[in-house]
């Protein structure tokens, strides 16, 4: 009689297992091939997942105690529109990091940034109207604010699996969330037809780059301005005013440290800026914030190299103009940030 605590082993079939396992490998691996192979053949590329991970990732290469270290915060226009590489070119300093989070204000980055005792570089302020002056926008949570909580409990670990994932989805397109096989996704596919190639694409040090050429620029523009209409909603002047007050004490506490504070409008086009300069006129919001902070503003307006630019449907650049205009921008930059005694040295 078997003892009931004999080999399992025992029990198994006999064969050739790696073998099967060899061939089992080879034949998930060939599948995946195909599947990535038609993947390119249809127009999509590998893509970058912007989230909290990577946001926390780029927010620990910010160096402390660093005057040249220059870190972008704001919403899609300086992601879609700046370009590190080509700003930190025209600055003579390393590439800036890219801190802005689409269609979110970016106080809570402001206000981590301002409590961070070490840092004293260069805060380049992406100023959206329709985010930056709207109504609360001094009290909003959001996507940034949970993006800070997520970095203040960031682990080792939790980063070497976000690196480790970055490099998957840097060279694989069936690392795309919309074409994972799932039975979500195959019901979708049934409903809307496969999916089309993205037209913005992140990049690894989450800058984006959008391809206007790839949608329809006439239904863009036309949603775009819609949609800014929608959400310009100034906010009113006893919450300016309160607005103003913190700024006004974040700036103070990074420019007392020997930081710097730039704010910045990028440029907007058509509709979308008609829009922008009827709500939100420049002597009430711009001109005010610039006057009570006692930081730098650079206004699109005022240079005719960054007033050149346009944008296609209306509030953001194409990747074509994007470096272009980061250089520009640096260009614009350098003499506000080095004076000539400080250039000299």
């Amino acid at each position: 009689m078997p003892s009931s605590t004999s080999n399992s082993d025992a029990r198994l079939p006999a064969g050739p297992w790696a073998r099967t396992w060899l061939v089992a490998l080879l034949l998930a691996g060939a599948t995946l091939g195909g599947y990535e192979g038609a993947l390119r053949w249809r127009g999509l590329r590998p893509h970058i997942t912007d989230d909290a991970g990577l946001w926390s990732l780029a927010r620990s290469r910010v160096r402390p105690h660093d005057p040249d270290q220059v870190v972008i915060i704001g919403a899609s226009r300086a992601q879609l529109g700046l370009q590190p590489a080509a700003l930190a070119a025209a600055l003579g300093t390393r590439p800036p990091v890219q801190l802005a989070v689409s269609g979110s204000s970016c106080m809570p980055v402001l206000r981590d940034l301002s409590a961070s005792r070490d840092f004293r570089g260069i805060v380049l302020v992406d100023v959206t109207p329709y985010v930056f002056f709207n109504t609360p926008q001094h009290l909003d949570g959001g996507v940034q604010a949970e993006f800070v909580r997520q970095y203040a409990a960031h682990s080792v670990l939790a980063a070497v699996e976000r690196r480790l994932r970055l490099a998957l989805e840097r060279r694989f397109a069936v690392q795309l969330p919309e074409v994972r096989l799932s039975w979500r996704n195959l019901y979708r596919w049934y409903q809307r037809g496969f999916p089309a190639p993205r037209y913005v694409e992140t990049r690894p040090d989450r800058s984006e780059n959008a391809d206007y050429a790839r949608i329809d620029l006439a239904r863009a523009a036309a949603d775009r301005a819609r949609d800014t209409a929608a959400s310009a909603r100034p906010a009113a002047p006893a919450e300016w005013q309160a607005a103003l007050a913190e700024l006004r004490a974040l700036v103070g506490r990074i420019q007392a440290r020997g930081g710097r504070v730039v704010f910045l409008r990028m440029p907007v086009s058509g509709a979308v800026r008609a829009i922008e300069d009827e709500r939100y006129p420049r002597d009430v919001f711009w001109d005010a914030l610039i006057r009570e902070t006692g930081a730098l503003g650079v206004n699109f307006t005022d240079f005719p190299t960054l007033a050149q630019f346009t944008c296609p449907e209306g509030s953001h650049l194409d990747y074509r103009d994007a470096e272009p205009f980061s250089q520009a921008l640096g260009a614009v930059l350098q003499p506000l940030l080095r004076p000539p005694a400080y250039a000299a040295r």
